[in-house]
């Protein structure tokens, strides 16, 4: 029963045409923005997109379906930030809802888990480069990504080492379905600077999604190695886990495999302001399997309370109860 649950609540089944679309910036608190940090949004619990903010700090997610989401930023050196959008259509309303969000990132006064010594990234770019990007950010902005792309294929041309660039391009090509495409602007970028988790994270997201998980774990461990304290990098991690102990036929690997997964889902709900609710789903599941009913319990109620609205809580709350009378 629970396994049914995680899967309507992990992997829900895609509504209706209206669209919606989220547009916010990412700011410091004296004003700034902040160029090429990873924002992640997330629907009823589970993982549904990411993209990265332009020069001005600018972002966006579009073709939303009604529903409720949650835009989170975590970055290195600040404390993890996040806002809750709604969409409730009427019926029979085909109009575009827009959302508008400012998220801001405020410093961490004594940072942990940071970046060893030598690892900060820093290019001089040709001016010429430079607009080019410029421009193509501008027009991703301006919802025109049709227009954007020949202007990032522009500047790495002209800057054949412009790892920003190559990076936006993974990301948009990644937006768009095109995995080949994602995958060759992310090797470009990870040739240029290996050191940056966002390459390694998007790159075992595109893996996790095509089912390759085995390549995945390895790209969720290298960002994690990166960057610690990126929650959601965790959470990918545990649930790629699972996916594997699932498809072991060696009882000890599949016992390890499921201690890892454990591990990591329990260092995502540490490390993670607000939650992760599917963190705590996927971990009771883990604790159901092991014989942990009550402590399979308490996550299913603790992932309750971070969800009030939860379509399924009449039979979470009967898996709960069945749970705890065992």
């Amino acid at each position: 029963m629970l396994r049914i649950l995680i899967l309507l609540i992990v992997f829900p089944v895609t509504a209706s045409a209206q669209s919606g679309l989220i547009r916010g910036k990412v700011r410091l608190p004296g004003g700034a923005t902040l160029t090429g940090v990873i924002v992640e949004l997330w629907r009823t619990g589970s993982f549904e997109a990411q993209t990265v903010t332009t020069r001005d700090g600018d972002f966006e997610f579009t073709s939303l379906i009604p529903s409720n989401y949650e835009v989170i930023v975590k970055h290195q050196g600040y404390y993890p930030a996040a806002q809750r959008v709604e969409f409730y259509f009427e019926q029979n309303n085909a109009r575009l809802e827009i959302r508008s969000v400012e998220i801001m990132l405020r410093p961490v006064e004594q940072p942990v888990n940071r970046m060893p010594p030598g690892t900060t990234f820093v290019q001089d770019v040709p001016e010429a480069a430079r607009a080019a990007f410029d421009r193509a950010m501008a027009k991703m902005r301006e919802g025109k990504h049709d227009e954007a792309m020949p202007l990032l294929d522009k500047a790495v041309s002209l800057f054949p080492d412009y790892f920003d660039a190559h990076f936006a391009l993974a990301v948009e090509h990644d937006r768009r379905g095109s995995n080949e495409a994602a995958l060759g602007a992310l090797e470009h970028a990870r040739r240029i600077n290996d050191r940056d988790a966002r390459v390694y994270y998007i790159f075992g997201v595109i893996m996790s999604r095509n089912r390759k998980y085995i390549t995945a774990e390895y790209a969720f461990r290298n960002a994690l190695d990166r960057n610690p304290t990126h929650a959601p990098t965790s959470f990918a991690l545990g649930v790629v886990q699972i996916e594997l102990a699932r498809r072991s036929s060696n009882e000890a690997e599949k016992k390890e495999l499921v201690d890892l997964a454990e591990r990591s889902l329990t260092r995502a709900i540490d490390s993670s302001e607000p939650k992760i609710p599917a963190a705590y789903m996927q971990r009771a599941r883990l604790r159901e399997l092991r014989g942990d009913k009550r402590a399979a319990a308490d996550d299913l109620d603790a992932y309750l309370k971070l969800n009030p609205g939860e379509k399924n809580a009449a039979a979470i709350r009967a898996a709960i109860e069945k749970l705890r009378a065992n």
